[in-house]
């Protein structure tokens, strides 16, 4: 995001003054196989913050600190999603914060943040898919997590949770859904990554067909028909 450096960093941010400073906020690597860092953080008005630049292991070089300065997004928590219909929303999660309760499924146990909320009530019965993949209508600029959860903000229970589909950063989930029930969709950032999103939401009351569900399976021709491993079972469809 503008910044830049020769050499493996570590940012720290502090409170106080110098001889009494206190750690707000720390960051080693801004993502998987980056080694530089990046920080975002809540200030408030008239509060000073030390920023810190230090070398992993000693390292040293040339940087460039590039400090921008903005609000959370509108859905930066649950209790402010907005209500989506089927589409494609197009957003920033920029200095969006960490929720208490986001998305369970990084990989490697990971943590994420910088997520940002949506509510979908489903119009009738019917499959919803979420995707920020490029098979399914979406993209990001930046590694995603996505999840969807049931219940009052105050009470969530998550759904399903998907990090990397289509052997891609990006993210897809897909579950059936109840007319006229809420579910909230949270897009995080796999340790804490944060940037530009394309999230489209498909919503179906049909039963996928062959050719739906297999659009991700080998299929093989075969005397008699088609046959393809769903998910370790055999579907086939006769000609």
């Amino acid at each position: 995001d503008g910044g830049s450096a020769d050499f493996d960093t570590v940012m720290g941010v502090f409170l106080g003054q110098c001889g009494q400073l206190s750690e707000y906020a720390c960051n080693d690597d801004a993502g998987p196989f980056v080694l530089a860092s990046e920080l975002v953080f809540p200030v408030a008005t008239g509060v000073g913050y030390r920023i810190e630049i230090g070398g992993y292991d000693g390292a040293t070089g040339d940087f460039t600190l590039a400090v921008t300065f903005g609000n959370a997004p509108s859905n930066d928590e649950c209790a402010t999603a907005p209500t989506v219909g089927p589409g494609v929303l197009l957003g920033s999660s920029l200095f969006a914060t960490a929720s208490p309760v986001s998305a369970s499924c990084a990989f490697g146990g990971e943590e994420v943040g910088a997520d940002v909320w949506f509510r979908f009530v489903a119009p009738d019965d019917g499959l919803l898919r979420a995707s920020t993949t490029g098979l399914g209508g979406g993209a990001a600029d930046y590694d995603t997590v996505l999840a969807v959860f049931t219940g009052d903000c105050e009470e969530l229970a998550e759904v399903t949770c998907n990090d990397d589909a289509d052997d891609t950063l990006q993210s897809e989930v897909s579950l059936p859904v109840s007319a006229g029930e809420s579910y909230h969709l949270v897009l995080a950032g796999y340790l804490d990554a944060s940037g530009s999103y394309m999230l489209n939401l498909a919503f179906t009351t049909e039963p996928p067909s062959p050719d739906v569900v297999l659009s991700h399976q080998k299929i093989s021709d075969t005397d008699g028909g088609f046959e393809g491993d769903l998910s370790q079972g055999l579907a086939s469809f006769g000609l």
